[in-house]
């Protein structure tokens, strides 16, 4: 071997060898910063770890509870500080009771909404059922489930068939013990909610639903002329009046008309766009004949929120979830009004 090539191979050995101490000292350096940073927050958690969402801190100068808020819906929005009178909803997340100190005008009274992910999303402190809860002292139980509708799918017609769809005619009947909630929906925040429920003291049924129904070009009314079908928006609406109202004559029900979705197709946004059984407006003024029919109150959500493609930006965090700002106002329009209802 010639002595040039010696040399060049001796060279690359250094080489090698002195970037392998470097690579070696840098991630001992690593490895003492994490102690050193899990010594001074023993709480600490990885960035990214799965840990992170359920990490929970007590602040011992006021005995509060820090805990990330928003999991739900795979959204974060942030830290809440909740006093120990409200650590109670977020142990178990299933009932809201704050029991909160002095007198509300619904204290005492007893909530359960049925409805789609405007009130499932966020079961949180900015969520709508506890901003309802904490501002008009009422129990809510939330039984909405992300993605839901009124209607059933066409197949899902009657008790002896497979109930897999999570609607509202789904909920009604395991309400009232006719069947038993399936495998799809049994591991649901509101399945644990409808267990915990006694219906003879409940004050108010909220119904919200509709978003879903006009997205999936449910039928609003029955070609067959079926007043209470379920696969159809009103029917399953007027179904689930009746059921509650023949069981539970002093239930005072109030149903929620769906919000503005920032939907396109085209030039055309929900309001003018139309699958075949009506834009969304369509499906808000048959919420409202249905509440007229079956002896109901009815909220023009759509229309008390204000949201349209102008303004969709200031109060929407998607096409269909509302933004902290938009939640804030939902939930202060719904408890006016159960106010006035009391």
């Amino acid at each position: 071997m010639k002595k040039e090539q010696k040399v060049l191979i001796v060279g690359q050995l250094i080489v090698i060898l002195f970037l392998l101490c470097a690579v070696g000292f840098l991630w001992d350096k690593k490895i003492q910063m994490t102690r050193h940073n899990a010594s001074e927050e023993p709480n600490a958690v990885s960035e990214g770890s799965f840990l992170a969402e359920k990490q929970q801190k007590t602040d011992t100068t006021d005995g509060n509870l820090f805990k990330e808020e928003g999991v739900t819906g795979n959204q974060s929005s942030g830290i809440a500080v909740l006093s120990t009178a409200e650590q109670a909803i977020l142990q178990e997340d299933v009932v809201i009771d704050l029991k909160q100190d002095g007198v509300k005008p619904l204290s005492g009274k007893n909530i359960v909404v049925f409805g789609d992910s405007i009130w499932n999303t966020y079961r949180s402190p900015t969520g709508i059922a506890y901003q309802v809860a904490k501002e008009t002292g009422a129990t809510i139980y939330n039984c909405a489930i992300n993605g839901t509708r009124a209607s059933t799918d066409d197949e899902t017609v009657d008790v002896m068939n497979n109930w897999h769809s999570k609607s509202l005619s789904t909920m009604i009947y395991i309400m009232m013990g006719i069947i038993d909630p399936v495998d799809q929906i049994k591991g649901e925040y509101a399945i644990r909610v409808v267990d915990k429920i006694d219906w003879d003291t409940v004050d108010y049924v909220l119904i919200s639903y509709g978003i879903q129904d006009y997205l999936f070009n449910a039928r609003l009314e029955s070609e067959e002329g079926d007043y209470y079908g379920l696969n159809t928006y009103m029917g399953a609406l007027r179904h689930a009046a009746l059921r509650l109202h023949e069981r539970y004559p002093n239930i005072k029900i109030l149903f929620l008309a769906p919000t503005y979705c920032d939907i396109w197709v085209g030039p055309e946004d929900c309001t003018t766009h139309d699958e075949g059984h009506g834009t969304l407006l369509d499906y808000v003024e048959a919420m409202n004949i249905a509440a007229v029919q079956t002896d109901s109150s009815f909220l023009n959500m759509y229309e008390q929120m204000g949201i349209s493609a102008v303004n969709a930006m200031d109060y929407m965090e998607d096409s269909i979830f509302l933004n902290e700002k938009a939640r804030e106002k939902y939930a202060e329009i719904v408890t006016e009004s159960l106010i006035k209802m009391k």
